[in-house]
Formats: structure tokens, sequence, C-alpha cells
């Protein structure tokens, strides 16, 4: 206790030091515990809804789950209409976010570890200070009592590297325990790109089996009628019973019409231009999804597709 005393108002200030030092270690401990990082089943879900084009999904999984990694995918998840871009921005973002909520109180700790021994090392020199100074003042007196005032003195020397050690060893594992959750969301983000480029792949690559097989069907010659159905029994009747009167041709009234001509026979149509199967007017518009070496843009129809619900837009 003498001992204790003796350390003056910097010992103090180290253990005050001390006891802040364990209140934030134990608090972002049992945060950083509480993070989830087990995101398997997340992915799973919102991989099959990415796939799916089930935007609204794939931003429920994430709300569900929870955790660093939930967070930032479901902020890329709200900027996916707007472009593969938009995703990246609002990727490094959300992770930035999480990388300054995860460190929170690691900035501390690292600065106690490193003040502590300073500390430490400023209460020796007080001491020894005021120790030769009560010597010069009494004569060398007895050697047994400069001893003890210099064994004093090393009191808080020592203090400031007990504090300094433990906190130094408990931020590297708390941060190494971030280093770890920021890791794993990189992973899971990478991921979902990688699910984007594959579902952009495999829309392109049937689009573009579909083109080809419709290229190879034989299609009509230039100038070749397209069969006519033949007109039935009693075409005259049906055309004697228009309340329009059938228009003969000219020269018909005379006699003068040519040889073989037959009013009642249907005139047939003009040649059937070629179908051209790969052109559909009808038809919606596809997001390739990046074929074998898919772009950006191919990339941007794709998530352009994706619609994000209204109120949740308006949330980013």
């Amino acid at each position: 206790m003498d001992l204790l005393i003796s350390g003056g108002i910097v010992l103090l200030a180290i253990a005050l030091l001390s006891i802040y030092a364990v209140y934030l270690f134990l608090v972002r401990f049992f945060k950083l515990s509480r993070e989830r990082l087990d995101a398997d089943q997340l992915m799973s879900r919102v991989n099959a809804a990415v796939r799916d084009r089930d935007l609204e999904l794939a931003l429920d999984a994430c709300e569900q789950h929870g955790g660093p990694v939930a967070r930032v995918l479901h902020a890329a998840l709200l900027r996916l209409p707007y472009g593969r871009q938009a995703v990246e921005a609002a990727f490094q973002e959300a992770s930035l976010q999480e990388e300054q909520r995860l460190t929170k109180g690691l900035r501390p700790l690292a600065t106690i570890a490193q003040v502590a021994p300073l500390m430490g090392l400023l209460g020796t020199v007080t001491g020894m200070i005021i120790a030769f100074g009560e010597i010069s003042v009494s004569g060398t007196g007895n050697p047994a009592v400069l001893a003890g005032g210099i064994g004093q003195a090393l009191v808080t020397t020592a203090a400031g590297l007990v504090v300094a050690i433990p906190t130094l060893i408990g931020q590297n594992y708390l941060a190494s325990r971030v280093d770890t959750i920021l890791l794993e969301v990189d992973r899971r983000r990478e991921e979902l790109m990688a699910n984007v480029v594959q579902t952009v792949s495999s829309r392109k690559d049937k689009d573009d089996a579909a083109k080809g097989a419709a290229a190879s069907a034989p299609a009509p010659r230039v100038g070749e009628a397209a069969p006519v159905a033949a007109a039935p029994a009693d075409a005259h009747v049906r055309v004697r019973e228009r309340s329009t009167p059938v228009v003969a041709p000219i020269g018909a009234a005379t006699g003068s019409a040519r040889p073989g001509y037959d009013a009642t026979r249907p005139t047939p149509r003009p040649p059937a231009r070629p179908h051209d199967a790969t052109r559909s007017e009808a038809a919606e518009p596809t997001a390739p999804l990046f074929g074998s070496e898919p772009n950006d843009e191919e990339i941007d129809r794709h998530v352009r597709s994706l619609r994000v619900p209204r109120d949740r837009d308006e949330e980013a």
C-alpha cells in the first residue's frame, strides 16, 4: 500500500487508464461476439432470389438475417437496378461504414497501450528527481533509504507496463476479429457479383442458342407465294349474297374479258415476305447476363431489369 501511495498522481492516472481499458475491451468483445458470420444460408437465399429476379425476396432475407454481411449486401441490393458501378459504390460505402462501426473503441485501446508505459516512465523520472533532491539536501545519508526511494519511484514504470501489455494483447485480438469479419464481407461481395455474372452468362447463352436455331430454320424462297387455302364450294354464292355488289372486271360487260378469267375465284395474295424468327415485336427485351466474357454494359442491362420496391428505393 505504501508503494501505491508513493506512486503519487501518476500511479492514480495509470490505475484509471487500466479501468477504462478493461471497460472498452469487454464492450467491444461482447459486441463483436454477437456479430453473425454464418452467412451460408443467407447467400443461398440471396443468390436464388437474384437468379429469379426477385429483389424483394433478397432484401427480406438480408433484413431477417442481420449482421455486417447482411447489412452490406442489403445496401448493395438496393442499388442493383442502377447498374454495376452503383453496386460497387454501394459495396464500398457500406463496407467502410461497417469498418468504422466495428473498429470503434480499438483506437482508444491502442492509445492506452502506448501511453501507459510513458506515464510509468514519467512517474519514475519524477520520483528519481525527488529522491535525489532529498539526498542533496540531507547529504549522502543511508544507502538503504536511497534504495528505498528509487524502488518506490520505479513502481510507476512497472504499473505502466502491467497496464500496457494486456491492453495491447486485447487490442490486437479485437483487431484480428474485425479483420475476419471484413474479409467475410468482402468474400460474400465477390460471391454475389459472381452469381450475377453467372446468371447473365447463362441467359445470354440461351438467347444466342435461340437465335442460332431460328437462323438455321429453312426460310421461304424469294418470290415463292405462300400457300393459300382453297376457296369453299359456295364462294360464288357468298359473293352474290353480299350487300355490296361485286364490281366486275373491266371488259366483262362487253364480253371482252380475257379468256379463262373467273370472277368468282379469289384473287391470289402477293408473295409472303420471308419470316424472320429472330425478331419479335411482342417479345420483351432480354437482359443478357455476361456471355463468354460479359462486359459492364451487359451486366447493367441485367441488373437494371430488377426493380426495387418504391418504399425501399426511397430509403436508399
